[in-house]
């Protein structure tokens, strides 16, 4: 009779540390899952309430946690379509703005080059104007533009790049600073 009181005994701890596992286990689960949903991670979330309620299906807090969850990504799938449209705007407006730019540039060049042509020096000598007559002239497809023209757009294209990754730092961050600095 004792041999089998003593066995009950340690038959009843041992369930009750089986027991005690399972719940630190589902606790756990509960704990890294609420973490990962706080810090946006919905599908590492949405696996480690899974595998917790695998342990414990009838556990309220992960049972609570996993609609929440399953809310949380219901929401964000109409989200990340209209995040995936505006960036998709935004490209097509830059390449927009890069052709007119482009256009603008070779306009401004040709109106250079007409006003050279028109205009010729007048206090060249003949001689001088008969050279140029004769010397072949460049095809209109080969543009050639002065250094400062380069050095103008190279800036301006620097400008307008810092700009833009300005405003895309700005999206990303979402968080909206106040001026005051305390």
């Amino acid at each position: 009779m004792k041999k089998f009181l003593s066995l009950f005994v340690v038959t009843g701890v041992l369930l009750a540390c089986l027991v005690a596992f399972a719940k630190t286990s589902g606790v756990e689960h509960f704990h890294n899952g609420a973490n990962y949903y706080i810090n946006g991670k919905l599908l590492e979330a949405l696996r480690e309430v899974q595998a917790g309620l695998e342990q414990n299906p009838t556990d309220p807090q992960l049972n609570a946690l996993l609609q929440k969850i399953q809310e949380a990504l219901k929401n964000q799938q109409p989200q990340q379509g209209e995040q995936q449209q505006e960036q998709s705007e935004q490209e097509q407006q830059e390449q927009e703005q890069q052709q007119q730019q482009e256009q603008q540039q070779q306009q401004e060049q040709q109106e250079e080059q007409e006003k050279q042509e028109q205009s010729p020096n007048e206090n060249q000598k003949p001689q001088e104007q008969e050279q140029q007559q004769q010397q072949p002239q460049p095809a209109e497809n080969q543009q050639e533009i002065s250094k400062e023209d380069a050095e103008r757009i190279l800036s301006a294209l620097e400008n307008q790049e810092k700009k833009e990754l300005q405003n895309l730092k700005k999206k990303a961050s979402g968080v909206k600073r106040s001026a005051k600095d305390w």
